[in-house]
């Protein structure tokens, strides 16, 4: 038995006509018919008595019909709600986002984009910069973002789009950074404080000033929000516990927060914020939403 020949026994049932029935299923009225004979071979008895003037219910078929109308009825509800569901998740776009990118205004624009798209649904989700890459490969993530430098590479199936320039600062108590730009001598002269837990971007930036990552990072033991500094840090700023690297809108947020000081890094070193997916053909949603974000930025 299988729920196609459930609805064929329901429409028969309901119709008291093979033909009509059929018609109802769009199938063949001699399918629909061997299809209800295999059916009464399997159960050992008739569902219906049948002549060349009429069909009626046997008593056995009215009480398997009663209960095949409960299958045929919570299938069509199931049905609905897969159809629903199916709407939501095709209209759905998961954002993986963490703090060090609010500066530069995207919870404002995927919030915009959010109001003038009432039929899609956003997932902002948590995400580090460092565990973005397998996100998007499992299709967690249909879209997040990440810093780099121009000669930094990434994975050959993520895709890069870079939003805007950044210049790279020092933070940290007044008294530690000064009032001049801290230069690559000055740097490793301090202790560099990051999170255990993501640190390998700011080993990159380290090794590209021609510093020992191993010399000059102290890591603290506990969960610093995510690279380049956070608002989680400024209570280790404030105490004069070391200093941290970060792009200079999120030092401009922690400096407006705190007695820590912001001044750039000599040489000039860049990075650069960028929106990133699995290179495959997006869908018609993920490209509207990929261009508006490059649109907010003037990048097309």
């Amino acid at each position: 038995m299988n729920y196609t020949q459930i609805a064929y026994a329901v429409a028969v049932a309901d119709t008291l006509n093979f033909t009509e029935a059929a018609k109802i299923n769009g199938v063949s009225q001699p399918t629909l018919t061997f299809r209800i004979t295999k059916l009464e071979e399997e159960f050992g008895y008739k569902l219906f008595n049948r002549t060349t003037k009429k069909v009626e219910l046997t008593e056995a078929g009215k009480v398997f019909v009663d209960g095949a109308r409960k299958v045929v009825q919570r299938t069509g509800e199931l049905e609905k709600i897969a159809a629903e569901q199916k709407k939501i998740l095709s209209n759905t776009i998961n954002i993986g986002l963490n703090n060090n990118y609010y500066h530069l205004g995207l919870t404002d624009y995927i919030a915009e984009y959010s109001i003038s798209h009432p039929d899609v649904y956003i997932n902002l989700i948590t995400a580090g910069e460092q565990n973005s890459f397998g996100r998007l490969e499992s299709g967690e993530l249909d879209f997040s973002f990440y810093k780099k430098n121009d000669a930094w590479e990434l994975p050959e199936n993520i895709a890069w789009f870079p939003l805007t320039r950044e210049k790279l600062y020092a933070v940290g108590k007044r008294e530690i950074i000064g009032a001049e730009p801290v230069t690559v001598q000055a740097l490793s002269e301090m202790r560099l404080f990051t999170s255990i837990r993501d640190n390998s971007n700011v080993i990159k930036v380290i090794e590209d000033l021609g510093l020992d990552p191993s010399e000059m990072i102290k890591p603290v033991k506990i969960n610093l929000s995510s690279t380049f500094g956070s608002a989680g840090s400024l209570a280790f700023f404030d105490r004069g516990y070391g200093i941290g690297l970060c792009s200079e809108g999120l030092a401009k947020q922690l400096t407006d927060q705190g007695n820590v000081s912001m001044q750039p890094i000599e040489p000039e070193y860049y990075l650069n914020p960028g929106l990133i997916h699995i290179k495959k053909k997006l869908t018609p949603l993920q490209e509207d939403f990929k261009n508006y974000i490059l649109k907010k930025f003037s990048i097309i």
